[in-house]
């Protein structure tokens, strides 16, 4: 369990299950820890368009919460390359950045922080649930990268919250948790375009 707050930033396009993740996160964590954790869950998008920058922010804290915005997270998760380029400026020095490796051709990554290139629409789609899943990579890889919420309460989660897709996302969430498993050191050279 952690000893103090920790701040986690989700970001990508309208329809990539921004906010869906960040939901399913803090679900998982108030499961796993109850009384024990203190869990905020807010979002910024616009609820009519697909495709539209979105943003989801997480604060958990062993202790009570008192102010409800995220400002220098300590963990991005970034869906797309945009979202990596407007939000990684924010990430805490010694943070750190898990971002889909496939969308984010050319940017420009900073040393000061872990950087985690994923391929999670490829890993999604491997795992038989298809590129809507790839948020489902990211949480695995969140969950095995900073070993904040266990795995299991977050299957439970997503077994809950999506029943009727809960096998498919599981198995996009187990991809991710095991691809992290295979590649545990951060990179810190530029992606090439």
């Amino acid at each position: 369990m952690i000893d103090r707050r920790f701040e986690i930033s989700f970001a990508g396009s309208g329809g990539q299950g921004v906010v869906r993740s960040s939901i399913i996160l803090v679900t998982a964590a108030k499961r796993q820890f109850g009384d024990k954790m203190q869990v905020l869950q807010s979002q910024s998008y616009d609820a009519v368009m697909r495709g539209l920058p979105t943003s989801s922010y997480v604060i958990l804290s062993p202790e009570w919460i008192d102010y409800p915005k995220v400002k220098n997270p300590d963990v991005l998760v970034a869906l797309d390359k945009t979202a990596y380029v407007d939000h990684i400026n924010d990430v805490r020095e010694d943070g750190i950045a898990i971002y889909e490796e496939d969308l984010a051709k050319g940017v420009k990554l900073r040393s000061y922080i872990a950087n985690y290139p994923v391929p999670a629409t490829r890993l999604a789609e491997e795992a038989g649930a298809g590129r809507i899943a790839a948020n489902m990579v990211m949480l695995g890889v969140l969950s095995c990268v900073t070993k904040l919420v266990d795995i299991a309460p977050l299957r439970e989660e997503i077994s809950k919250q999506l029943p009727k897709y809960a096998q498919k996302n599981n198995s996009a969430l187990d991809a991710g948790f095991e691809y992290a498993k295979t590649r545990p050191r951060p990179v810190v050279e530029a992606i090439s375009s």
